[in-house]
């Protein structure tokens, strides 16, 4: 068999390994790699739990090389998460979501997120670019919130805000995701919660959201430290975008970065190993995990939406992800449920 080149170009290049067949001839050519993997992760592992790592380190080799020799759609990669399996890390970042039936805690959806009709949506929408209709990047750097703290729903909370302030008041700045960690009382901290919840909380907690500077990420639960809020941003309420609407979710993205829920396949091997392309797959349609929309596109005729991940830069395309996008295909929970829970904030 041809050698293959399984990893991809190293953007990332601290983050992933690239391999080949050759690395999986030998234990100790394997070994070898672990090693580096290891060095690149500043990883400490004693004897014992290295060599059991080492076993699971290969089991992802070889699910990264067999999924290439199909060629998919996407790419897949070690990454950071190159010798922990799928149930360990279901156990450290899934189940972040709180899961609901649809329409359960909504107080009612949007008729349309933009006066325009479907004709005059954008082609394409990208909110990491500055100038997008006229207004400055609405996307600040990728976040981490960190293994075994459950907080995506306030990652992604506070990234649709971040947003429509850069969009209202032309200031792209960093906001705190402990805060709702510590003091939103309607979510669990690292246990889990909800988006819409935390925006819900924005706007009725009369403190606002702080800066992240002034109230940075721990990405453990702490006691609520009113004394270090100032009223930096205020939010008016928020909005559900109709569920089971493509056209809907375009319109609101279109508008302001959005937050989504999408379901994570349990164990969520290729999720975790995902570095490229449109994602199309495994994946569940009940919730688990929430992202940040702030965009889509077509690439090659083929339609996508673009998702800000809290997984750091090394995960993804430096953090971010293409999920397919189901255009035309009405009354579908669109690709990993993202159809099914969008929720954005508003500001006076």
């Amino acid at each position: 068999m041809a050698a293959l080149a399984v990893a991809l170009a190293l953007s990332m290049a601290a983050e992933v390994v690239e391999f080949s067949d050759s690395d999986l001839a030998t234990e100790e050519s394997a070994w070898a790699l672990y090693e580096v993997w290891i060095a690149r992760h500043r990883v400490a592992r004693d004897s014992a739990e290295k060599m059991r790592r080492f076993h699971i380190f290969k089991k992802n080799l070889r699910l990264v090389r067999e999924f290439h020799e199909r060629d998919p759609s996407y790419k897949l990669a070690i990454n950071k998460f190159g010798d922990m399996t799928g149930e360990e890390f279901s156990a450290a970042y899934g189940g972040c979501e709180r899961r609901l039936p649809v329409g359960e805690e909504q107080g009612g959806f949007a008729v349309s997120a933009m006066d325009e009709d479907d004709a005059n949506l954008p082609e394409a929408v990208d909110w990491r670019q500055t100038g997008y209709d006229l207004r400055p990047a609405a996307v600040t750097a990728i976040k981490d919130q960190g293994p075994y703290c459950r907080s995506c729903w306030a990652f992604t909370a506070v990234a649709t805000v971040e947003g429509l302030f850069s969009i209202k008041r032309k200031i792209l700045t960093t906001l705190s995701e402990q805060q709702l960690v510590d003091c939103d009382n309607l979510d669990r901290g690292c246990a889990e919660g909800l988006a819409g919840a935390a925006l819900s909380y924005i706007s009725h907690s009369g403190t606002g959201l702080a800066g992240g500077a002034s109230y940075p990420y721990t990405g453990r639960n702490g006691s609520c430290r009113k004394a270090f809020f100032s009223p930096f941003v205020e939010l008016s309420g928020h909005v559900w975008v109709k569920p089971f609407s493509e056209i809907e979710l375009r319109k609101a993205v279109a508008a302001q970065p959005v937050a989504v829920s999408i379901g994570l396949k349990d164990p969520s091997d290729a999720f975790k190993n995902y570095h490229g392309g449109i994602f199309r797959g495994p994946c569940s349609t009940m919730g688990g995990h929430a992202m940040t929309l702030i965009g889509y596109g077509t690439e090659s005729g083929n339609d996508y939406w673009i998702l800000k991940n809290s997984w750091g830069e090394g995960w993804g395309e430096q953090g971010y992800m293409r999920l397919k996008r189901d255009a035309n295909e009405l009354g579908t929970p669109g690709t990993c449920g993202i159809l099914l829970r969008p929720v954005y904030p508003l500001m006076k």
